[in-house]
C-alpha cells in the first residue's frame, strides 16, 4: 500500500461563509431561514427539520448587498443537528441555472471582501509534511465547528507548529475527515500551511566574500567553512572549487574580466572518510 503524501479537498468548489436569505420548499409547503455558507455546488441552511435524504427542494437565495436574487434546485444529502443545526443542500440544474448562480455569487463576493479572499486562498492539496501553525488568536464571525476547535487548541499547544503527518497518527483512521476543517481555517486565515524548504545543494550555497583580503586566505576560509559543514572533499574536487572560489573573489577585485572560469566545470560533491584518531 502507497502511503498517501498529500491531504485532499473533498470538496468541488470552495465554500464562501456568507450569509444569504433563502426560502426553500416543495410543491406543498415552504420555510424561510439564511445559509449558513454556500458555494457553486451547493449549501448549508441553518435550522433542522428531518427531511428525508434525497429530497428535492425548491431555493430562492438573496442577499442583502445585492438587488438580484437567483433561484436554483436542490437536494437534501445532509441532515446537522445538535450544535450545526443545519442541513445540506447539493444544487442541481441545468448549464444556464448553474451560469446564472456563478454571476449571482460573483457579485455576492464582491460585496463580501472576507470571503472573496478565503474562497481564493481554498487550498486542493496540503502536503502532509505542512507544519500547521495557529496564525491568529481572533475568532472569525460564525461559530466554530468541534473539529474546527479541536484544531485550533490542539495547535495552541504547540505553538511551533504541528505536521499534517503528526496530526494524522494522533488521530489514526478517521484522520482525513477530521482533517477536511484544515482547508476552511487556512483559508480564513485562522491556520498557516508553512511547508518546509528543501536544503540547497552545497555546490549552489558557495558564498562570496564582500570585504577585501587576499584572494588566496579568502578562497581557504571558504574551502574550511565547506569542509566543516559538509566533511572533508576529494582531492580532485576540492581543487576544482578553490579554482572557482579564487576567480569569483578576484572578479568582485576587478582583477578578472568575466564572473567564472573560463571552460565549463561540472562539480559533484565527493566526501571522503575522516581519519580515525
Amino acid at each position: 500500500m502507497v502511503d498517501r503524501v498529500v491531504l485532499t479537498n473533498w470538496r468541488r468548489f470552495p465554500r464562501a461563509k456568507v450569509s444569504c436569505d433563502v426560502v426553500y420548499g416543495d410543491r406543498f409547503q415552504s420555510w424561510h431561514s439564511h445559509t449558513r455558507d454556500i458555494s457553486l455546488g451547493g449549501c448549508r441552511v441553518v435550522g433542522y427539520y428531518p427531511f428525508p435524504l434525497g429530497k428535492t427542494l425548491t431555493l430562492k437565495l438573496t442577499h442583502a448587498g445585492i438587488h438580484e436574487h437567483v433561484s436554483i434546485v436542490g437536494r437534501v444529502v445532509q441532515l446537522y443537528g445538535g450544535a450545526e443545526n443545519s442541513l445540506g443542500v447539493v444544487f442541481q440544474g441545468d448549464a444556464k441555472s448553474r451560469a446564472q448562480l456563478e454571476q449571482w455569487m460573483q457579485r455576492v463576493l464582491a460585496t463580501e471582501p472576507d470571503a472573496g479572499r478565503a474562497v481564493s486562498r481554498m487550498p486542493g492539496q496540503i502536503p502532509l509534511e505542512a507544519q500547521l501553525r495557529r496564525a491568529s488568536s481572533r475568532r472569525p464571525n460564525r461559530p466554530l465547528s468541534q473539529g474546527e476547535l479541536a484544531v485550533l487548541q490542539r495547535l495552541d499547544k504547540s505553538p511551533y507548529g504541528v505536521s499534517l503527518r503528526q496530526l494524522k497518527a494522533e488521530w489514526g483512521d478517521d484522520w482525513e475527515r477530521r482533517a477536511q476543517v484544515i482547508f476552511d481555517l487556512i483559508a480564513e486565515g485562522l491556520v498557516t500551511n508553512a511547508t518546509p524548504e528543501r536544503r540547497t545543494p552545497p555546490a549552489l550555497r558557495m558564498e562570496c566574500a564582500t570585504q577585501n583580503p587576499t584572494s588566496n586566505a579568502e578562497s581557504k576560509r571558504l574551502m574550511k567553512q565547506l569542509e566543516r559543514e559538509y566533511g572533508p572533499m576529494g582531492r580532485s574536487f576540492a581543487h576544482q572549487v578553490e579554482t572557482i572560489t579564487d576567480e569569483v573573489i578576484r572578479f568582485q577585485e576587478g582583477e578578472s574580466s568575466h564572473s567564472g572560469p573560463k571552460t565549463p566545470v561540472g562539480l559533484s560533491w565527493i566526501s571522503v572518510p575522516a581519519k580515525k584518531r
